[in-house]
């Protein structure tokens, strides 16, 4: 029997090793910032609860102290982990890049070691997610898609050419050609990283094929050559390699932009299974959080506050002007 599990996952940086993620700023080591993220966690475990059915939960972290309940609204997340059945595992990251590396996200190829971990402890079908997503809908036709074609994958649509963290579509497609000796049957195009949806066999094959590319790509850093920069780049090697060319995940979710400058809200999103909001995560989410620690909530209540809170869909002036807000608020 098939098991379906989703996973999520927050990895601390250790001091003198920090890097840069722009949504939420600070200092990466700073209790300040880790308390956005596990904001996001509970928010996402909590949307899963309200929406998933038999699935099995899965967090990863190298934290061994997590915030106090005085930063965390009265919540201790050592209780809420165990009450929920959600597994916890001590993981570290393996693949540590230079500091010079890229300057941002130096903690993505932590997804390679999740991969690795379930690919021998779980069996069934696993999605591996960013903690600034949040369900809406129950995923189980995205589970029997897994399960019949080894792997789902998301596709951003971005022009060839257009550089993306550092390497573009053709880009990749050029290394391809360079680590394996041989072209590909087409451009190797750009597959999101938020969202890995696999069965454990192909969970087992991405991460031996990681581990091939991993020293290769290492090379091109010390040349100072174009190199796959963060993990959605291997990925989407990856998938090209096996041919997991598809873009079946477009239709449960997206990642939506909700920043004053970058606005890229669709009434269509009204209709997704998913929402990916990288830009809310010291906004909406914070908002999300506290409404959820009041009180128990049911699944329509929780969606009807879920677009409230978002905006989405909704007016995109609003949302500048309640971003303003909510910026002055947090700060």
């Amino acid at each position: 029997m098939y098991r379906n599990h989703i996973v999520t996952w927050f990895y601390g940086e250790h001091k003198g090793n920090e890097s840069s993620y722009p949504s939420v700023g600070s200092n990466t080591t700073d209790l300040s910032f880790q308390v956005v993220y596990w904001k996001c966690v509970y928010d996402f475990f909590m949307s899963a609860f309200l929406t998933q059915k038999e699935t099995e939960y899965w967090l990863f972290t190298n934290v061994k102290a997590f915030p106090g309940t005085d930063l965390m609204e009265g919540l201790d997340l050592n209780a809420f982990f165990r009450e929920n059945h959600i597994h916890v595992i001590d993981q570290e990251l393996s693949a540590q890049t230079p500091k010079d590396w890229f300057g941002e996200w130096r903690n993505q190829f932590y997804v390679f070691d999740i991969l690795r971990f379930m690919s021998e402890n779980a069996e069934g079908r696993i999605i591996i997610f960013d903690s600034d997503i949040l369900f809406r809908k129950d995923i189980a036709s995205l589970f029997n898609e897994i399960e019949a074609c080894g792997a789902v994958t998301y596709f951003l649509g971005d022009r060839d050419d257009v550089v993306k963290n550092g390497t573009s579509n053709l880009d990749m497609t050029m290394l391809y050609e360079k680590f394996y000796g041989e072209k590909p049957e087409g451009i190797v195009r750009y597959r999101g990283g938020e969202f890995i949806a696999v069965t454990q066999d192909t969970a087992k094959r991405i991460v031996g094929e990681f581990e091939h590319l991993w020293p290769l790509n290492y090379a091109q850093y010390e040349k100072g050559e174009v190199k796959l920069t963060e993990e959605a780049h291997f990925l989407s090697m990856i998938y090209a390699r096996f041919g997991y060319d598809d873009q079946t995940g477009n239709q449960y979710l997206r990642r939506i932009w909700t920043a004053a400058k970058f606005d890229t809200v669709q009434k269509e999103d009204a209709d997704l299974a998913i929402w990916h909001l990288p830009a809310e995560k010291k906004y909406g989410f914070r908002t999300l959080y506290s409404w959820l620690r009041e009180a128990p909530r049911t699944k329509d209540e929780y969606l009807a506050y879920l677009s409230k809170v978002m905006m989405i869909p909704g007016s995109r002036t609003l949302r500048r002007l309640r971003r303003g807000f909510k910026r002055l608020f947090v700060k």
